[in-house]
């Protein structure tokens, strides 16, 4: 092969080369601002205030590696009534977002029984009615949140027929 040849050809490999790197540029640049977008777009609709958790972010410095500890839920009623209770968090350092309370057949809850916030070791008062079995047999609650990483979570509570029955005004 001629000296010629070989230069024309390393010529034509260097620009095909060129182009490529251009196209791949191209295509890079693009790609960033598509994903620009989709992270603005992220952004805004977590910040909605349809988003039940907008504005609430775990703080980056104390951010856990390993997950906080999850709130010990209880439920006591209020000294002297039988329609006032309180949902208690007893775990300093827990994060529970967007709490809600529901009972069973045997108690209804009278009011939202909804808190936006009972992290760390918190109470959140509710009105209540025990059905008359509650005072034989219990009743329980299923509370739900959402933890530091805002992942859903639930967990049963029994309010023990020993405690409605200490209750009891008569």
């Amino acid at each position: 092969m001629a000296r010629a040849e070989m230069t024309a050809d390393m010529e034509q490999v260097a620009k095909t080369a060129a182009r490529a790197h251009e196209e791949s540029e191209r295509i890079l640049a693009a790609s960033i601002k598509d994903y620009s977008k989709i992270l603005a777009d992220a952004k805004q609709q977590q910040n909605s205030p349809e988003n039940p958790l907008s504005g609430w972010e775990p703080d980056p410095i104390f951010s856990p590696i390993v997950p906080l500890p999850e709130p010990r839920w209880s439920v006591r009623m209020v000294h002297e009534t039988t329609e006032r209770f309180e949902l208690v968090n007893a775990v300093p350092r827990s994060v529970a977002k967007e709490v809600r309370i529901e009972g069973d057949q045997d108690i209804r809850i009278l009011d939202a029984g909804h808190w936006n916030d009972l992290s760390g070791e918190a109470v959140g008062p509710f009105r209540g009615s025990l059905a008359e079995k509650a005072y034989r047999m219990g009743a329980y609650f299923t509370v739900t949140w959402f933890d530091e990483n805002n992942q859903p979570k639930e967990k049963s509570v029994n309010l023990a027929r020993e405690v409605i029955s200490a209750h009891i005004p008569f």
